[in-house]
């Protein structure tokens, strides 16, 4: 495949220009002005930006409706969810989204064990308990292919003045992991 003409913008590697991009063998083989097509598809990307793969990084990945092909479908190559799940339930996301997904798919685990809105209720309203580290600790290792760090939604309508205790327990629960506040 030959994309012709399209503002190529690769932050890695500096560009930001108009060029063609040869595809072979689903890699890039050639960026350049006026790259000869031999008889490859032609894809007219005058106007357009021809960037890699997109990242989005805060994800729900709840609704069937809307499945990773879906963010796919728009440039997107990798998703991360952003706390949907936790440590009692992570296995349903896996299951339900990650391995199928024909793109890239990973997640931080919420430090709630059932993660973000578990029956359409806020986390801790009713107290610290669903904060679980070594129960978080225990699946972020299990999971470990999917899981990039834990997740600590913090505010009062989520944790009303427990704030200081999720966020200690979730760097608990992390060990050498990223910690992702909301």
């Amino acid at each position: 495949m030959l994309i012709r003409g399209g503002r190529l913008i690769d932050p890695a590697q500096r560009i930001d220009r108009l060029a063609d991009v040869s595809i072979r063998n689903g890699k890039v083989a050639a960026i350049g002005s006026n790259l000869a097509s031999s008889g490859a598809e032609v894809l007219d990307a005058k106007g357009l930006l021809v960037v890699p793969g997109l990242i989005d990084i805060h994800v729900h990945c709840r609704d069937k409706a809307f499945p990773p092909k879906a963010y796919l479908d728009t440039g997107v190559t990798t998703i991360v969810d952003a706390g949907s799940r936790g440590a009692v339930n992570i296995q349903q996301l896996i299951d339900d989204f990650a391995v199928g997904a024909p793109n890239r798919m990973r997640m931080w685990l919420n430090i709630a064990e059932l993660g973000n809105y578990p029956g359409g209720i806020a986390e801790f309203l009713d107290g610290i308990g669903p904060a679980k580290v070594d129960l978080c600790r225990a699946a972020a290792e299990k999971h470990k292919q999917w899981v990039i760090g834990i997740k600590a939604r913090l505010s009062r309508s989520i944790s009303k003045d427990l704030d200081v205790e999720i966020l200690t327990r979730a760097i608990a629960a992390a060990g050498k992991l990223p910690v992702m506040v909301h």
